[in-house]
């Protein structure tokens, strides 16, 4: 499902909104869902795929709708 959410949001969203719904997405699968957990962990992810997918690889994503 977040494989899903990603690839129909990251158009609408920019990479920012999409990474982080994949990773609630991802966390609401799980019995042990904490919020405390969740947040640091999409803000690792969302500066990971920025610095990877636009800056290290060049490609074309927007980073915000905005």
């Amino acid at each position: 499902a977040s494989v899903a959410a990603f690839a129909l949001t990251v158009e609408r969203l920019g990479i920012v909104g999409a990474v982080v719904l994949v990773v609630l997405v991802s966390a609401l699968a799980s019995e042990r869902f904490r919020w405390k957990a969740v947040l640091p962990l999409a803000l690792i992810m969302v500066a990971l795929a920025v610095g990877l997918f636009t800056k290290g690889l060049g490609l074309p994503f927007r980073l915000t709708p905005f």
